[in-house]
């Protein structure tokens, strides 16, 4: 028989946050460690990889009991994929609140440039015809208060 040489994860044991904004974030994945590991039928902790690896010896006669062996491999396979299960829900959750909160942010931007368009947005024609029509009032005021100031009382008895 040949022996198989132990599996290692390699990888780092914390995961980064991804801020959200607003002052939110969420966790952005979840490490090796905590999916790959769980407790064992028995009670005493193991990983997945361990737990397939002893399944495969089980499966090449390496021990006593060969089938019981493999049976208990298979409960604790079992547990394992459970726990993994468990892991993909929650990254399953945290992509859900991602896309809640990028969601709620595209609705909020397009709500601020409704408001914002109705509040404080200009009809450029209208403006300027209204800026041309006060030019024109102006320039006539001016013009008729220029003629009404030059006239005074001796010029009219006169």
């Amino acid at each position: 028989m040949r022996s198989m040489p132990p599996a290692i994860y390699v990888g780092t044991a914390s995961s980064a946050e991804l801020p959200l904004g607003a002052g939110q974030s969420v966790t952005r994945s979840i490490t090796g460690p905590a999916f790959l590991s769980f407790n064992a039928a028995g009670g005493s902790a193991t990983d997945l990889m361990a737990v397939v690896k002893n399944l495969a010896a089980a499966l090449q006669g390496a021990s006593a009991d060969p089938a019981g062996a493999a049976g208990n491999a298979l409960a604790d396979l079992k547990t394992g994929l459970d726990t993994l299960t468990t892991g993909q829900t929650v990254i399953g959750t945290r992509l859900a609140w991602i896309e809640v909160t990028d969601d709620r942010r595209v609705n909020l931007s397009e709500l601020r440039s409704s408001e914002e368009a109705d509040l404080g947005s200009t009809d450029l024609a209208t403006t300027l015809a209204q800026l041309q029509e006060t030019m024109t009032v102006l320039e006539a005021s001016q013009a008729s208060f220029s003629r009404l100031a030059s006239l005074n009382l001796f010029d009219q008895l006169t």
